[in-house]
């Protein structure tokens, strides 16, 4: 069984836990009535793909050597660019190697890392499609493109992607991870529960999968303090998790710990600024602290970023 490929992995990056922070909002209900003078906007987020993506947690390279000691050296070059997030560098590499040998699965599979990182999705499915035509015993391929079909909104295509990246590596754990969110997203939260806690299982220091587990948990049972709990796990191993803080700010929000819920949300849109809903909900947390012009900064920057209340 080969595992080469790069996985995607980028634990911080919005797009891939966007769909599930949606659901956050929504399912949690964290926004309450008032006055008709004072009450917070009503929140109507419907997820789409410009504003929301789901999370890929980080990339490991396919190992297995090329015929051509040149071609080689440009996928390092690329692999070096990819991880300083310089993907249109990257990429020029992958071109460059895949020119002097187009019958290698792994730069046509690092490739469609880069053009996942720019938002372009379909070209990055293609080139998965292409590296497990030449390698259809990847699980990292399987795996990328799995995630980047979950990115697109296709979810069938993803779980059935996952499924296979499972079979054949059964101790991928961001696999049962990246599955566990996208049940979630679908409202399957036992069976999100089942792989977060089969990823744990398998890999202890994987943040993500608590984050997933922690709103799995809190949705089908409604337990603040195993959601808590699980999130705090998350961040003390990833401090820079910003899905963490905001899932455990929505539950804190919801239990009108607005101190606290605000707090997490200073901590994530200091590690996102652009975060839109971040600082909706903080806005919505200010005003129930009695602070409506703080809150009104908040809303009008969310505006600004593109949430439509």
């Amino acid at each position: 069984m080969r595992k080469h490929g790069r996985i995607n992995t980028n634990s911080h990056s919005l797009q891939s836990f966007g769909l599930v922070l949606a659901a956050l909002l929504t399912a949690f209900a964290v926004i309450a009535c008032g006055d008709a003078d004072t009450a917070t906007p009503a929140l109507d987020f419907t997820p789409s793909p410009e504003s929301t993506a789901t999370s890929t947690p980080t990339p490991e390279p396919i190992k297995a050597p090329t015929s051509s000691p040149e071609a080689e050296a440009f996928i390092e070059q690329g692999d070096n660019f990819l991880e300083e997030g310089d993907y249109e560098l990257a990429i020029a590499e992958y071109d460059a190697a895949i020119r002097i040998n187009s019958d290698d699965a792994k730069p046509y599979n690092n490739r469609g890392l880069a053009y996942v990182e720019l938002g372009e999705y379909e070209r990055a499915i293609a080139d998965f499609d292409t590296a497990l035509r030449i390698d259809p015993d990847s699980a990292a391929a399987y795996y990328n493109r799995g995630a980047a079909y979950s990115e697109i909104l296709e979810f069938k295509k993803a779980i059935v992607d996952l499924d296979t990246a499972i079979s054949l590596d059964p101790k991928l754990a961001r696999a049962y991870a990246k599955r566990a969110s996208v049940y979630h997203l679908l409202g399957r939260y036992r069976q999100a529960i089942d792989d977060s806690n089969h990823g744990i299982h398998l890999k202890p220091d994987l943040a993500f999968a608590y984050v997933i587990r922690g709103a799995a948990v809190f949705h089908e049972f409604e337990d603040h303090e195993r959601a808590i709990a699980d999130y705090d796990t998350a961040i003390r191993l990833d401090e820079h998790l910003v899905e963490a803080y905001f899932g455990r700010s929505a539950v804190y929000y919801k239990l009108e710990e607005y101190e606290q819920a605000i707090a997490d949300l200073d901590n994530a849109i200091r590690l996102d600024p652009n975060f839109a809903e971040a600082f909706y909900l903080r806005g919505a947390a200010k005003q129930e602290m009695g602070d409506p012009n703080g809150a009104l900064q908040d809303f009008r920057r969310a505006i600004e970023l593109g949430f439509n209340p």
